[in-house]
C-alpha cells in the first residue's frame, strides 16, 4: 500500500503509471516513487468546480501535458522533457508514443526520446498505438507511420480501420480486408469479415463460414 494523498483527486491509471491531479498540480506514481510533474498544469474550469485538462494524454509508458506557461511537456523513461514552447492543438497517446499537432499545425510525434516531424500539415485524423501511427493526411490519403517513415496505404479513406501493436487492419478501396503488420502488407480476405477484434499484437476475425482466425505476432498467418 502507498498513501497517495488525502485531497480529493482526479485519477488516471495505466499498466505502469498512476497520474493524479490535485487542483492544478499533476503528480505521478510509477510503482516506486511519487513525483510532482508540474505545479501548474493548464486546465479549464467547468461547472460544479470540475476541471478539464485539454492538452493532457497518458498511456502505458508516456505522459504528455501543457503547463500554465504554455510549455508542452512529455514524461517517459523516468525523464521529463519540454518539447514545445507553445500549447498543442491536439494530442493522443499510444502505448509508447505521443502523436500531436503543434501550434503551427505541424503533425509530430515524440517517440523513444525524440521529437519527429511526420507531416507539415495537420492530418484529418490519427490514431497512435505501440510503435505505430495510422492517420489520414490533409489530402485524404490513408497512411501509416512506422519504423521512422511514413508509407501510403491507399489514396482514399477506408470505410473501417483498426489499430493495434505495430498493426493496422482495414478495408482497401476494393473492399479487401488487408493488414499492415511490422512493415509488411498482408491480404487477409477478399471481403469484410463478420467480426474484427484487435488487442495488443493479435487480430481475431470471423469469415463468412463463421470460422474464427487468429493472427498473431509472427510471420505465421493462420
Amino acid at each position: 500500500e502507498h498513501e497517495i494523498s488525502l485531497a480529493e483527486l482526479k485519477v488516471e491509471a495505466t499498466d505502469n503509471y498512476l497520474v493524479y491531479f490535485v487542483d492544478e498540480q499533476v503528480w505521478l506514481f510509477n510503482g516506486e516513487e511519487i513525483k510532482l510533474l508540474d505545479p501548474w498544469i493548464k486546465s479549464e474550469k467547468l461547472a460544479d468546480d470540475i476541471r478539464k485538462f485539454p492538452s493532457f494524454a497518458i498511456s502505458d509508458s508516456v505522459v504528455a501535458f501543457t503547463n500554465s506557461f504554455e510549455r508542452f511537456i512529455v514524461y517517459s523513461d523516468k525523464k521529463q522533457e519540454e518539447i514545445e514552447l507553445w500549447d498543442v492543438k491536439k494530442v493522443i497517446a499510444g502505448e509508447n508514443i505521443i502523436a500531436y499537432v503543434d501550434n503551427n499545425s505541424v503533425f509530430k510525434a515524440f517517440y523513444k526520446g525524440e521529437r519527429i516531424t511526420i507531416e507539415d500539415r495537420a492530418p484529418k485524423s490519427f490514431v497512435p498505438r505501440t510503435d505505430i501511427i495510422a492517420y489520414v493526411n490533409d489530402f485524404g490519403t490513408f497512411k501509416v507511420w512506422y519504423d521512422g517513415e511514413s508509407k501510403d496505404l491507399q489514396e482514399i479513406v477506408p470505410s473501417i480501420y483498426y489499430t493495434a501493436d505495430k498493426m493496422v487492419a482495414y478495408l482497401d478501396d476494393m473492399t479487401n480486408f488487408v493488414c499492415f503488420y511490422d512493415g509488411e502488407l498482408y491480404d487477409i480476405l477478399p471481403y469484410q469479415p463478420k467480426t474484427i477484434i484487435m488487442k495488443d499484437n493479435v487480430l481475431v476475425y470471423t469469415d463468412n463460414r463463421d470460422f474464427k482466425c487468429k493472427i498473431k505476432s509472427s510471420n505465421l498467418w493462420r
